[in-house]
């Protein structure tokens, strides 16, 4: 048997799954995550959920360790670009979180990873098509298009971004003003 670790991380909490090869889900935790938000303290953060998680498994049984984060994410250089949720720019966080658990990542868009996940073993497994709409710190979208993962050139098919709804409105996380 083979097992897989899950890590989303968000705004304000980081979750875990350790999930085995049929998907089941053997072990659960969270951790809160405060104003440090320093990449380098929650690839630690994680490191520590990670042996939290794990159990008695032996680590050549672990394939590896999946991180699904909000922003906009480079899959090939495996950074996050931009995450005004979490106020990182330009930051390699599947290597810094590979320093610290020893085991290989592999970084997601967080929206993309719930899609996914609803492909897979959620009500789109019996779909062909449909848009995923995750609604929580922020409002974002994807596309599964005759199953496939739309992600585009830029990785953001099916993102809603920011929506404005009037000059004078609220201001955005980024200083623009208009909406949510």
């Amino acid at each position: 048997m083979r097992y897989s670790i899950g890590i989303d991380v968000g705004g304000t909490k980081i979750a875990g799954i350790l999930i085995d090869e049929n998907l089941n889900v053997l072990s659960y935790n969270k951790v809160l995550v405060g104003s440090n938000k320093i990449p380098n303290t929650i690839a630690k953060t994680i490191a520590s959920l990670v042996e939290t998680l794990r159990l008695n498994i032996e680590e050549s049984k672990l394939v590896g360790v999946g991180i699904v984060v909000p922003g906009v994410i480079s899959l090939q250089d495996r950074m996050v670009v931009y995450s005004s949720n979490l106020g990182w720019e330009n930051v390699p966080i599947a290597s810094l979180i590979e320093r610290e658990v020893e085991l290989p990542c592999f970084l997601e868009h967080d929206v993309r990873g719930g899609a996914i996940a609803e492909l897979i073993s959620g009500y789109g497994k019996e779909l062909q098509s449909f848009l995923y709409v995750s609604i929580g710190t922020g409002i974002a979208g994807t596309i599964v298009w005759n199953r496939e993962i739309l992600v585009g050139s830029q990785g953001m098919a099916g993102g809603n971004g920011q929506m404005i709804f009037g000059p004078s409105g609220p201001l955005f996380r980024c200083g623009g003003r208009g909406g949510v």
